[in-house]
């Protein structure tokens, strides 16, 4: 026969097991998420990566917040800008530098550092991916031109002077993006459809 006390604690453990649920379900689970650096810029690529740059590392992260993949290069310093219209080929502008980089979808280097100042492009100020021919798009502040090289830094394409060739054109162009053969350029004022450019 059991004892009084083993048949109280038979029914405290009963009672726990079935309210303890009840205690767990009843609150409200919040989750907020600390990060350990700075976030300088994000940006989404089409199958809904996240990067997001922190001075000159770059972190790439799935839906859930996870790193996937990061990258860092110590000697260009601060990242301008990244570029991922092509997820497979993300770019990086150092501006400071006067280099871009790029990046396959594990944020591996690819190919050599461009380097923009043996193009005499001393400001370039904003890079697009050109799907088109895996070239690289860039305005120049200096020359006020957009410029197309490959990934041999051979200039292949160049605009001109745009203040020449567009009267109304309100520079500079802070994004570029190319779509469907067509390079839109964005400014602070308004956007251009540069459907004129031989792509």
């Amino acid at each position: 026969m059991k004892s009084l006390k083993s048949v109280i604690q038979s029914a405290n453990i009963i009672l726990f097991l079935i309210f303890n649920p009840l205690i767990f379900f009843s609150q409200k689970i919040s989750k907020e998420i600390a990060l350990s650096y700075q976030i300088d810029g994000i940006n989404v690529d089409r199958y809904g990566y996240i990067y997001e740059m922190s001075y000159d590392n770059l972190f790439k992260k799935n839906k859930n917040n996870q790193i996937l993949y990061s990258y860092s290069n110590k000697n260009l310093g601060k990242i301008s800008q990244v570029d991922v219209s092509n997820p497979l080929r993300p770019l990086l502008l150092y501006r400071d530098m006067g280099v871009i980089c790029v990046l396959d979808n594990t944020l591996s280097q690819q190919e050599k550092n461009i380097d923009l100042n043996s193009l005499s492009l001393y400001q370039t100020n904003c890079i697009a991916n050109s799907n088109f021919d895996n070239g690289i798009w860039l305005f120049d502040v200096d020359i006020n031109e957009i410029i197309k090289v490959d990934i041999h830094s051979n200039i292949t394409y160049r605009s001109g002077n745009l203040a020449v060739i567009l009267p109304d054109f309100k520079g500079p162009i802070i994004r570029m993006e190319e779509y469907n053969k067509h390079l839109f350029a964005f400014t602070k004022i308004k956007s251009l459809n540069l459907t004129n450019l031989d792509l």
